[in-house]
């Protein structure tokens, strides 16, 4: 039979073990997460970069647009200044 001594020394042992247990539970939970966190970043900077690459497009398309209805605009009003000095 195991003295009182003996007995609190197995207890604590057991509880060092259970401590130990939990953590080492615990910190490979916070991995997984934090590995989910890191794939959800992942996926999110890629939405960003093609949020990005479709607004550079559009900025210039718009831009050859506007350049585009401009030189349009210069002809018209080159054609409507012709028809001017033809009737003065």
């Amino acid at each position: 039979m195991r003295t009182p001594p003996e007995s609190w020394g197995v207890i604590f042992q057991g509880l060092q073990f259970a401590v130990v247990l939990i953590a080492l539970i615990t910190g490979i939970a916070m991995l997984g997460r934090r590995d989910a966190q890191i794939g959800y970043n992942q996926s999110a900077i890629g939405e960003l970069k093609n949020i990005s690459a479709d607004l550079t497009e559009t900025t210039i398309r718009s831009s050859i647009t506007n350049t585009h209805q401009n030189l349009l605009l210069e002809q018209l009003l080159k054609r409507i200044e012709r028809l001017e000095g033809f009737g003065g």
